[in-house]
């Protein structure tokens, strides 16, 4: 169910009463049945999957904790790993694996396997990969199990994170969850703000930006390259609006319960390079590679160059393929390795490292580092948007080939973006120095939430868009 919708905030405001007033014992039931209720209203089946994961999980964590020798751990382990991984790849890799398999079919010489055509379920990368952090923490010893069944089902079906997340550590999520939280008045529309800017952004922003992106990107060839150019840039603008979006309504809706999710977004628009860029987008995600996958390969070790190169590569191209069943995901995944893995060995392998800004720490440096990542995720992002590899090389060839005249009708879409772009310069460089919150804190949250709300009735886009990542 998406959190754009009158539906959503309909069966909302009854879920926050009753948890107001049930004692937790039942409350904690009621946003378990509230979470699958939000989760399954599409497509039912889809909490057969959901439940299978808790179950898996919860009995598999306490027969690793529990486990009296090393042999059962590592068993019930690859059981939990196995089963999430095996989830994940029936439902959004086989058919995949299948059309690929099928290309093999006129030398091989045999009959093409039929497709099974399953829908994707929404969120399911979330949840697994959420459940399996899990079980991989209690095998480290860095968690201990949850022996309540009821309290498990809520930390992976939460419904204010479940379907594009954060991606919640156990030892962060579940403790807050395991306890009613009284929330105070302050704290409560503090939480409503936050669900009131996240779908300003998403529908008087994102959605906005949306409708010019998908007309660029459904004809390049007849757009004039400064459009193109302008629709590359407003694509990695759409898709971090949409997605810090649903962030935001996420921890909006936790606040509203007393429970603090994590931070997932920081100013990524103005990374200064591949790794800082890594560090502010999809925070959850990109610590989750690393310390479940990076880590294990053996990191970055500053005497084996190759090797870490290598680790860099593969587990962006598996970040990549984290995102979709499609080769260009895995292409912007490699692309997105190599950038990371140029700019460490720059750093630190190549005669000319530094510990130094690349380029410099004046301000004309900053600015140069910002723009010239900037062009580079721009480009990179074409694989991110289109659906498969020729789309993109014709999309890159009409931004190069086509006239230079950049038509009227677009420049409000450039004055959009720039505005933006702003915005988001402004509460990375002074943030620091003037908080939003102090600047309204004089005033009343009721008068600030009543602004959202105008902003939200007169200037929303009016066609609802589903947010980009419930596909994933």
């Amino acid at each position: 169910m998406n959190f754009n919708s009158y539906l959503f905030f309909a069966l909302l405001i009854p879920v926050i009463i009753l948890y107001r007033v049930l004692p937790w014992s039942i409350g904690k039931v009621m946003l378990v049945t509230a979470s699958y209720v939000f989760y399954g209203y599409a497509e039912p089946f889809y909490l057969v999957l959901l439940f299978y994961s808790s179950v898996v999980d919860f009995i598999g964590a306490i027969m690793i904790h529990d486990a009296k020798s090393v042999v059962r751990r590592k068993i019930w382990l690859w059981i939990s790993i196995l089963g999430n991984l095996g989830l994940l790849l029936a439902f959004k890799y086989t058919d995949f694996i299948i059309e690929n398999i099928n290309h093999l079919s006129g030398v091989l010489v045999f009959e093409p396997i039929e497709k099974m055509h399953w829908l994707l379920p929404a969120g399911i990368s979330f949840y697994t990969f959420q459940t399996l952090s899990y079980t991989v923490d209690v095998y480290r010893r860095q968690s201990e199990p949850c022996r309540n069944f009821i309290t498990f089902a809520l930390y992976v079906a939460y419904f204010p994170q479940l379907v594009a997340g954060p991606i919640e550590r156990a030892s962060h999520l579940i403790n807050q969850i395991s306890l009613k939280h009284k929330v105070d008045p302050t704290a409560f529309m503090k939480g409503v703000e936050r669900i009131l800017w996240g779908l300003i952004k998403k529908c008087v922003f994102a959605d906005r930006l949306a409708l010019f992106i998908t007309e660029v990107y459904a004809d390049p060839q007849s757009m004039p390259a400064p459009v193109i150019w302008l629709a590359m840039i407003g694509f990695m603008m759409q898709l971090y609006l949409d997605f810090s979006a649903y962030t935001d309504i996420a921890i909006g809706l936790a606040a509203l319960m007393g429970v603090q999710l994590a931070e997932n977004f920081r100013h990524p628009l103005l990374a200064r390079n591949p790794v800082d860029f890594w560090a502010r987008w999809h925070i959850t995600l990109t610590t989750w590679f690393r310390d479940y996958v990076f880590v294990s390969l053996g990191g970055l070790k500053r005497q084996q160059l190759a090797k870490s190169m290598f680790n860099i590569i593969l587990v962006f191209t598996l970040t990549g393929f984290w995102h979709g069943a499609n080769w260009n995901f895995i292409l912007f995944g490699i692309y997105a390795g190599l950038g990371v893995a140029g700019y460490q060995y720059l750093k630190i392998f190549s005669p000319w490292k530094t510990t130094k800004p690349l380029f410099g720490k004046s301000g004309w440096g900053e600015a140069f580092a910002i723009l010239s990542h900037s062009v580079y995720m721009y480009v990179g992002g074409v694989f991110f948007r289109t659906p498969d590899l020729p789309t993109a090389i014709h999309l890159y060839r009409s931004a190069i080939t086509n006239s230079i005249a950049l038509p009227s009708t677009y420049v409000p879409y450039a004055l959009l973006i720039g505005f933006v772009f702003l915005v988001h310069f402004i509460r990375e460089k002074y943030s620091h120095k003037i908080s939003f919150q102090n600047l309204i804190q004089p005033i009343p949250s009721w008068a600030v939430s009543a602004s959202y709300v105008l902003i939200l009735t007169y200037a929303s886009y009016d066609y609802q868009v589903t947010f980009i990542y419930f596909q994933f």
